[in-house]
């Protein structure tokens, strides 16, 4: 009882019976007049089967190309094979295997196929030009580096003389999936502060304020690794009459 393969050609509202021994089908290929040429997704699900022993009791199911079903070890194997048209919209012409045993198709083995409603959704390529950078997963630990710091962007610090004002340094439209402020530098010999807000702050600490310097250690770089939720901008807050400039390394997420 190896597995041996037959054609089939369903009419609508056709059926036919196989005398074939076995307790394993596969449903090979099948296609209809309007799927091969092309008319798709409408005429999608023309080409299903529907199986049945062709004697005795036991239930029926419903295959596509490349399904099958074996029924199970302890029950007898059938001496025949009843296949019909499911849908009855088209004629179906294919190829079934019956009989003992396994069939694997190796190209298509480990294989996922995107039908069309999932493939309007998605691009699946793999161009160069399309390829991006794989981002940090916010919830996990991101200090994969130890103590090498990574970043991926700088921001410009470069305030007025004016003190007690906010001076934007990363707008809130770069951080759309969060930022991690990896090290701050300036030049300001008096206090300022960092402050994250989704707009500008009214004073010092309307905000989150991620970072405060006293300025007296103007243009040490401070290592800051803070994690700014998305959405935020991030401000800088002089106290004092003084133009500061510098520089924000950080990691887009």
């Amino acid at each position: 009882m190896s597995l041996q393969y037959y054609d089939i050609n369903l009419a609508v509202n056709g059926s036919k019976e196989f005398a074939a021994q076995g307790r394993y089908v596969y449903y090979l290929s099948g296609t209809t007049p309007l799927i091969a040429g092309g008319v798709t997704p409408s005429a999608a699900g023309n080409q299903a089967i529907r199986i049945k022993p062709a004697q005795g009791g036991g239930g029926e199911i419903i295959l596509m190309p490349g399904q099958s079903m074996r029924l199970p070890d302890d029950e007898k194997a059938p001496s025949a094979w009843r296949i019909s048209n499911y849908v009855n919209a088209e004629t179906i012409t294919g190829t079934v295997l019956i009989g003992e045993g396994e069939f694997v198709d190796n190209n298509t083995n480990n294989t996922i196929k995107l039908d069309a409603t999932f493939a309007n959704q998605v691009k699946v390529t793999n161009d160069t030009t399309a390829r991006v950078p794989i981002s940090f997963d916010p919830n996990q630990n991101i200090n994969t580096s130890g103590s090498i710091m990574t970043y991926t962007n700088n921001a410009a610090i470069a305030t007025g003389s004016t003190a007690n004002v906010p001076t934007l340094v990363i707008s809130a439209a770069t951080n759309v999936n969060g930022i991690i402020i990896e090290q701050i530098i300036n030049d300001c010999t008096v206090s300022n502060l960092f402050i994250a807000k989704a707009t500008a702050p009214a004073s010092k600490f309307d905000g989150d304020v991620v970072q405060a310097l006293d300025g007296s250690k103007p243009n040490v770089p401070v290592v800051a690794r803070q994690k700014i939720a998305a959405g935020k901008a991030l401000y800088i807050w002089q106290t004092s009459v003084s133009a500061i400039t510098g520089q924000v390394l950080f990691t887009v997420l």
